[in-house]
């Protein structure tokens, strides 16, 4: 049987969030897996390939070329090899991920990284929107 509260008490509070507090706090979980996704990133790559390092033809080659596609994109050669051909012979997307730093920073290897974690910690947060 149950008890109810004296005359002149307030009612018992409910235990469970109200969905607007639910929400908010769903928000800063992912923004922390966000943050912790992006501070792995970094230190995986300042540990294994050097933050502010160029490309490493040895360990991966195409990471060279869509390295070289984006600059010279940027520096207004279009999508060619350094002869000044024009090719296909990669797929423009990771060259035009970084289009953006190069046309702001320059050829800077430690921005084009930081932008790269970047995008990548963002999918965390995109991938948790969709799902």
């Amino acid at each position: 049987m149950a008890t109810r509260a004296p005359r002149g008490t307030p009612a018992a509070v409910s235990a469970s969030p109200t969905p607007a507090a639910a929400s908010r706090s769903s928000a800063w979980l992912l923004i922390a897996i966000a943050l912790v996704a992006f501070a792995l990133r970094v230190g995986v790559t300042a540990k294994f390939q050097g933050i502010g390092a160029p490309p490493d033809a040895e360990s991966n080659p195409d990471q060279v070329e869509y390295e070289n596609f984006a600059w010279r994109l940027a520096s207004g050669h279009g999508y060619t090899k350094p002869d000044g051909t024009p090719t296909a012979i990669r797929p423009p997307g990771t060259s035009a991920a970084l289009l953006p730093v190069y046309w702001l920073c320059g050829h800077d290897f430690f921005a084009a990284r930081i932008w790269f974690a970047t995008l990548s910690a963002l999918s965390c947060l995109f991938t948790s929107v969709i799902a």
